[in-house]
């Protein structure tokens, strides 16, 4: 049994992990960032892998403008779970 927790809480730090790189490049290209070609293509693909779970937060929460709360609450979510394994 405390090898599952183990394991799903690496999983969660790595969903966790994922999300701040999100969040990270997305500051880096907004800041001129997003000439560098492979910058570009690292977003793409970090977009493509934590979009299906912010997506669904997304659908939730209201819109607020410019600022995605989505990423915020997962973070929230990914806390709470860590917690409880």
């Amino acid at each position: 049994m405390d090898f599952i927790r183990v394991i799903i809480g690496q999983l969660l730090f790595l969903v966790w992990l994922a999300l701040l790189i999100r969040v990270v490049l997305s500051w880096v290209i907004a800041l001129g960032g997003g000439r560098n070609d492979a910058i570009v293509r690292f977003n793409r693909s970090i977009i493509a892998l934590t979009e299906p779970m912010i997506a669904p937060i997304r659908r939730v929460l209201p819109p607020t403008g410019s600022f995605d709360f989505s990423v915020l609450a997962a973070f929230i979510l990914i806390g709470f779970l860590r917690s409880a394994v």
